[in-house]
């Protein structure tokens, strides 16, 4: 008997295969990621074809999915029936989050299960806040915004309309206490003539 070596597609294989390690759900999910980036962006993150060459790319980090799609240019935003613009703005931010946890070299900073990926890409689709950014004040704010556009533009008129109206009644009230003043003061003055009389 002869070993026959590692069987794997040299584009799709994560480090961890083309070093000959241990394999792992992570693996499959880096398989995943490269296949769902080429669904993307038209090309794999590393165009490789041989064994030889994947092995030199191994350790280079995968570009952005959006860098990837802004090279491709108008042949791939064409055959998604969009702009190239277009095309980067949807795919940047969250979906390259995603996909560059996916792809990451070393299996412990990737999703641990395709189930983890599949959720952050529901969450993604949903305008959720996802697992693969950090989290902060405001990037769920504006995920909250995002998904309750309708509640939260008709909340800004009404705080706005709140506003304008505040302002009218202390303007309003202040232009009264100065005609109050005003009518005071020629009442005052109205008695002192007839005190003079």
């Amino acid at each position: 008997t002869r070993d026959a070596g590692a069987m794997l597609t040299p584009g799709y294989a994560a480090p961890e295969q083309l070093r000959e390690e241990a394999l792992t759900m992570a693996t499959d999910v880096y398989a995943l990621g490269v296949l769902l980036y080429e669904l993307l962006a038209g090309a794999r993150p590393q165009p490789v074809e041989r064994l030889s060459e994947a092995l030199r790319a191994m350790d280079e980090e995968a570009p952005r999915l959006s860098e990837r799609a802004r090279a491709g240019g108008a042949a791939v935003a064409a055959a998604r029936s969009t702009t190239a613009v277009a095309l980067v703005r949807m795919l940047r931010n969250d979906l390259d989050n995603v996909l560059a946890k996916a792809l990451r070299k070393a299996p412990s900073e990737r999703y641990q299960s395709a189930n983890a990926f599949a959720d952050d890409l529901r969450r993604m689709l949903a305008h959720q806040p996802i697992s693969a950014r950090p989290d902060s004040w405001a990037y769920r704010a504006a995920k909250f915004v995002r998904r309750h556009r309708a509640g939260v533009a008709a909340g800004a008129v009404a705080a706005l309309a709140l506003g304008v109206g505040v302002g009218a009644i202390a303007w309003l009230s202040h232009e009264a206490a100065q005609q109050r003043d005003f009518a005071l003061r020629q009442l005052s003055h109205a008695e002192a003539v007839n005190d003079l009389n």
